[in-house]
């Protein structure tokens, strides 16, 4: 098996430098990056990975970055390396540095205040990336670095923060008086906003039934259908 696994690490590291591709068309450093990623990994493939993230070869660098996502938990030791990616000026790496991060888990927690500067990336396929792997990693101080997105002028930038904001559920209550503001001030996005208060919990009870006076009647409907599910 570890003959295999270097042997598997070789075409890695050779087809990533050619760019060549197989007769399905996938390119033959993701099928090398698949195939180390499907064993178990010790620190000293970890290593040599860590060690490709600074060759002279884009190719090389990208199938390196893809290898390590693959190892999951086991590419821990790598995150410090990968996080620089994510400042790349190509679209297409960065997009596979917060991929990477997040198959790696909870471990990359230091990647996430990198990873959330990407949800406002011009780029959808970084942003979708970058939201993945904010929610895979977790970890109760996210919240606290995704309210300030909640003004971004950006709805996209917006969505995406109350997207995350409600899978965190309860750790989001701090972020309540902003969806407040957002479910009063923007009729665009204030279901989405109702959405998340509902999925942080009973904490958002007296904020929502203080909609119930608004003079809004839109608002006071569906503050109404909040605060029903809430209560069942």
């Amino acid at each position: 098996m570890k003959k295999f696994h270097v042997f598997a690490l070789g075409m890695f590291l050779a087809a990533a430098a050619t760019g060549c591709a197989t007769t399905s068309g996938e390119d033959a450093g993701s099928v090398a990056a698949n195939t180390i990623g499907s064993m178990a990994a010790g620190s000293e493939t970890v290593n040599i990975l860590i060690g490709k993230l600074n060759s002279d070869s884009a190719l090389v660098r990208l199938g390196a970055i893809q290898a390590i996502g693959k190892l999951g938990s086991n590419g821990a030791q790598a995150v410090p390396a990968i996080i620089p990616f994510l400042s790349s000026a190509d679209a297409n790496v960065r997009a596979n540095a917060a991929f990477a991060l997040g198959q790696i888990g909870p471990k990359a927690s230091a990647a996430t205040p990198q990873l959330i500067q990407l949800i406002s990336d011009k780029n959808s396929k970084v942003q979708r990336n970058a939201v993945e792997a904010i929610a895979n990693i977790g970890g109760a101080n996210v919240p606290s670095l995704l309210i300030p997105l909640l003004i971004d002028i950006n709805p996209t930038v917006q969505t995406s923060a109350m997207e995350l904001l409600g899978k965190f559920g309860t750790q989001s209550k701090s972020a309540i008086p902003q969806l407040i503001s957002l479910a009063k001030g923007n009729k665009n996005l204030r279901q989405l906003a109702l959405d998340t208060l509902v999925q942080i919990g009973p904490d958002s009870i007296t904020s929502l039934t203080a909609l119930l006076t608004s003079g809004d009647t839109d608002l006071i409907s569906k503050a109404t259908a909040a605060l029903a599910l809430l209560k069942k």
